[in-house]
């Protein structure tokens, strides 16, 4: 049975899910455990390369801005939060 990441993908390359309704699904699928999956783009052709990153970059800016709504939330009433910050590419590893 294919992963629903699988699932997912091949339905947004297909154009039968728009842009945020894939960022959403991708969202739930991250909050869940579907085992591990192994995807490889490199074959794609370019347009659907280019399209998986917009998926991605999105879900990533999503995801930047729930977390800085949460620690705003959290620092209104008072609690005390950690600055976080997520890397953008290896660059930042020195790789």
């Amino acid at each position: 049975m294919p992963h629903p990441l699988q699932l997912l993908i091949t339905r947004y390359l297909r154009k039968e899910v728009q842009l945020d309704d894939a960022v959403a699904e991708l969202g739930s699928l991250s909050q869940t455990d579907h085992g591990d999956v192994s995807l490889d783009f490199s074959e794609l052709p370019r347009d659907e390369r280019l399209r998986l990153k917009t998926l991605f970059d999105r879900f990533d800016q999503v995801r930047n801005e729930d977390a800085n709504r949460l620690f705003s939330q959290a620092r209104g009433e008072g609690r005390e939060v950690a600055d976080l910050r997520f890397r953008e590419d290896d660059t930042d590893r020195g790789a």
